[in-house]
């Protein structure tokens, strides 16, 4: 793994420790030193660093996320002329050995370096409810010398949870790729136990370009782009019975449409959630951004009474009952957009009742507003409004859903 070098007062080396390279125990002979006999030390510190670990917090994906990160000042280095060459080691493991260890490796050469620098390092990963205990290790090649440092950490059960399994099928522990901190592979284990067949769409709203500037000339998104897709994610994993699940993700702001009702099962969030966040950015306003001042809400109306329409759902449907969820933060139309609203006679489509449920994702600013023009364009349709401001809460209304889509006769 390479490393970033960015000059202001001082050079800063930043180590991400996330690439699940050489695994102790598994690769040992690659290693420059004897992993076996630095993992026997409770403690060791032969030159200055910090080191520390967050609280586990859950995130919209339904994981327990843990930070470790530290310093090292370059000063505190041994010195030498040929400068260092660092080797980290974090392996993390259950304080009972009854889940499977895992570590990471990663190599950082120091060339000699006049300036004041540091070493910044840092890594994260999931883990299930559990005690852990993680082990951070440097070791120099260059000296002979090094640090192991170790920290506890329990991750404790979510109380009163609505939905227990829902980790079952994920790793104990799992070290968070250096290509994407937001997405990670696995499924949630959400079985529905619905007796209808549903033809469910979810359409989630983001704003594709985060350079874009909010005005009342080209209209507001309130939202984490990174909530709203890790909750659109777990939704289009739900366990359905004889049903068929379609996403379309778009930005009706700019109306740009990137999936459109693509079969949830051929996304790999892992990597369509990266590409999503870290899109290369637009500079200049495009010809879409322009159209979206006065069409935004035609377009988004039109994709919505779109689905609505289509009969196709599955071979076997018969009286399918259709349902819409929309996934998206606040917003506001440009000032001159003509706001359509929906009426409830477009809720039937060919005698079939179509469902709405809105899941409402406000960013920390904007929690606890009600000026949303797209909650505007759906009151008519009398939506089921879930309003998620933190994980826990998405999690709830995640139960509730359930609830709902099984209660469907």
């Amino acid at each position: 793994m390479g490393t970033q070098i960015f000059r202001c007062s001082a050079i800063l080396i930043l180590v991400i420790l996330c690439s699940p390279g050489t695994a102790p125990g598994t690769d040992k002979d690659s290693l420059p030193f004897d992993i076996d006999q630095w993992l026997e030390y409770s403690k060791r510190e032969d030159f200055s660093w910090s080191v520390s670990v967050s609280k586990p917090y859950l995130t919209f994906q339904q994981r327990f996320v843990v930070r470790v990160s530290g310093k090292i000042s370059g000063k505190r280095l041994p010195k030498s002329e040929n400068g260092n060459d660092l080797h980290f080691v974090i392996k993390v493991s259950s304080e009972d050995n009854t889940k499977t260890p895992s570590a990471s490796y990663t190599n950082v050469p120091v060339p000699p370096i006049d300036e004041p620098y540091d070493v910044s390092f840092r890594s994260s990963f999931y883990l299930r409810p559990g005690s852990y205990t993680i082990t951070l290790i440097v070791f120099d090649s260059v000296s002979g010398k090094g640090n192991v440092q170790r920290k506890q950490v329990k991750v404790s059960p979510l109380k009163d949870d609505e939905l227990p399994e829902l980790d079952r099928n994920f790793k104990d522990i799992e070290f968070v790729t250096q290509t994407n901190e937001i997405f990670q592979s696995g499924r949630e284990w959400l079985p529905v136990e619905n007796s209808r067949c549903l033809c469910v769409d979810i359409v989630t709203n983001i704003p594709l370009d985060q350079t874009r500037k909010n005005s009342e000339e080209f209209g507001r998104h309130y939202s984490n782009p990174a909530s709203v897709l890790q909750a659109a994610s777990v939704l289009s994993h739900l366990g359905l019975q004889n049903s068929r699940i379609r996403l379309s993700l778009l930005d009706s702001l700019q109306v740009k449409t990137v999936l459109n009702r693509r079969n949830a099962d051929n996304i790999a969030w892992q990597y369509t959630g990266r590409d999503l966040l870290y899109r290369g950015n637009s500079q200049t306003i495009d010809y879409n951004t322009i159209k979206g001042q006065t069409e935004a809400s035609a377009y988004l109306h039109d994709l919505l009474s779109k689905i609505m329409k289509e009969d196709e759902c599955t071979l076997k449907a018969k009286s399918a009952e259709k349902i819409v969820i929309v996934i998206s933060g606040p917003m506001k139309f440009a000032k001159r957009t003509n706001i359509r609203r929906f009426n409830p006679g477009e809720v039937t489509q060919n005698n079939t009742p179509v469902h709405f449920f809105y899941f409402l994702i406000p960013n920390s600013l904007t929690i606890g507003s009600s000026d949303d023009d797209l909650n505007e364009m759906l009151v008519p349709v009398e939506p089921q409004t879930f309003t998620v401001r933190d994980p826990r809460s998405f999690r709830t209304a995640l139960a509730n859903f359930i609830s709902q889509l099984e209660s469907m006769e």
